[in-house]
């Protein structure tokens, strides 16, 4: 359930096992796909006493929950948005989309470590997803607001697990959470994804 994570890590960062973390205790807007932390103790969060920190989350921030079912986690969600099963790329390209027209990238933490941006821009832009509420069951509204809430929080961050990862596009959704953050400018930042050390 984690190789998607793995394939993404190993193409994007160089290592398998590069895995940004949510910074779940700083981070002032969490928006999370396909994981149940409550149940699974963070997963590959690694977070001790989730429950706590969700809920210390949601009183100075929100957690936005995209999930098919009303989890363990999305009950303690400042919302949760129902979405089609194995629908979650359409609903991140559609918050990519939204992104681009919120306003510019913020690429200048990274410097000149990211090859091929302007060719991953340009796929997504092109790809047409006029109908994303028949394709996910989320509106554009929704997904409008959410894109505008994320870049303008101060410190934001992507996250998806399991949910995510076993569906026919999962290295694809894992992919594209990379790229919000990258986007936003919050990988590598205090309250977004940080990036860990390799031995």
């Amino acid at each position: 359930d984690q190789w998607p994570h793995q394939l993404v890590n190993a193409q994007m960062y160089g290592h398998q096992f590069l895995l940004p973390i949510p910074d779940i205790d700083h981070t002032d807007y969490f928006l999370m796909l396909g994981a149940n932390p409550i149940a699974s103790n963070g997963s590959l969060m690694t977070v001790p006493d989730v429950k706590e920190r969700i809920k210390a989350l949601t009183n100075r921030g929100k957690l936005v929950v995209i999930d098919p079912r009303r989890s363990e986690t999305a009950a303690l969600a400042s919302e949760h948005h129902f979405i089609k099963p194995a629908s979650d790329v359409y609903f991140l390209i559609a918050f990519m989309q939204e992104l681009f027209k919120t306003g510019p990238a913020r690429l200048q933490a990274y410097d000149e470590k990211i090859i091929g941006w302007s060719e991953v821009i340009s796929a997504i832009e092109n790809f047409s997803i006029d109908h994303v509420f028949d394709l996910t069951g989320i509106t554009a509204e929704n997904i409008q607001k959410m894109a505008s809430d994320f870049y303008h929080a101060d410190k934001a961050v992507a996250y998806g697990r399991m949910g995510l990862s076993v569906q026919e596009h999962g290295s694809l959704c894992q992919w594209m959470l990379q790229l919000i953050n990258i986007y936003t400018g919050n990988l590598d930042k205090v309250g977004g994804a940080l990036v860990n050390e390799t031995a």
